[in-house]
């Protein structure tokens, strides 16, 4: 899951739903103890950019301007590009528009979702 610190709330909600269903679910406040310590540039491309079946991206007014978002978002993007596949699956609070990710893209809205939905449809 990447999103921005001021989504965090709604974030938590969908990766509680998540994990209770079973589904591993990359959320740092599972984590951690895993992060202690970690050069997290390094872990967090390495968790984005090859480790990940998805990324769920919350994409909000907040997050085009987070550097660990960008740097996140980055990381699946190449993925996506080296191994042609889809791995960003975009999920919008609002209609912020994030760099180079085509305005085409299909998403999930997230004023026409609950988050229990939104964990059903992930799962």
């Amino acid at each position: 899951m990447s999103f921005a610190g001021e989504d965090r709330h709604d974030v938590e909600e969908v990766a509680k739903e998540l994990q209770a269903s079973g589904i591993k679910v990359f959320y740092d406040q599972f984590e951690k103890v895993q992060l202690w310590g970690r050069n997290l540039a390094d872990h967090l491309g390495e968790i984005y950019g090859k480790r990940s079946r998805f990324v769920v991206m919350f994409v909000s007014k907040h997050y085009p301007d987070k550097g660990w978002p960008t740097h996140e978002r980055q990381s699946a993007q190449a993925r996506t590009i080296r191994e042609n596949k889809i791995v960003l699956l975009p999920v919008r609070f609002d209609d912020t528009e994030i760099p180079r990710l085509p305005a085409t893209t299909a998403y999930i809205d997230l004023r026409q979702v609950t988050p229990k939905q939104l964990a059903e449809m992930i799962k």
